[in-house]
């Protein structure tokens, strides 16, 4: 496996774990309707998902952008054996990396933002009709 690959599992791996973790809580709501303390729980499973491997991806697709100069050429920083010249392989996985920097960095903490809010609103919610406000 080369270090693309990694770089590419480190990425797709987190996601596909979130998406794993709503499956019995779709399926709950498509045969009725979940309680609100599973969906709060598979929301703050996927927000403790997201900040454990946050700072792993993004060093990861940081890591595929850093080329250091040597005498026969460009290497990757981080695997020497790898070339950072101009093809199209290299082209690919540099947009990847881009495309990840963007995604992940700004937008996991913009929906790490958004469901602790949205947790917080639920909370309120559940509390001032437990109340009866």
């Amino acid at each position: 496996m080369t270090f693309y690959d990694q770089t590419m599992l480190k990425a797709v791996g987190p996601v596909v774990a979130i998406s794993l973790l709503s499956c019995p809580v779709l399926y709950k709501k498509l045969r009725g309707k979940p309680g609100n303390e599973e969906i709060q729980t598979m929301k703050r499973l996927g927000l403790l998902l997201l900040e454990l491997t946050l700072p792993t991806i993004t060093t990861s697709l940081i890591q595929v952008l850093l080329c250091d100069k040597f005498d026969n050429g460009a290497r990757l920083r981080v695997m020497l054996t790898l070339r950072c010249d101009d093809s199209d392989e290299r082209a690919r996985w540099v947009a990847f990396a881009v495309i990840g920097l963007v995604v992940y960095p700004l937008g996991g903490e913009c929906c790490i933002l958004v469901l602790a809010r949205v947790c917080v609103l639920l909370t309120r919610t559940v509390l001032c009709v437990q109340s009866q406000c």
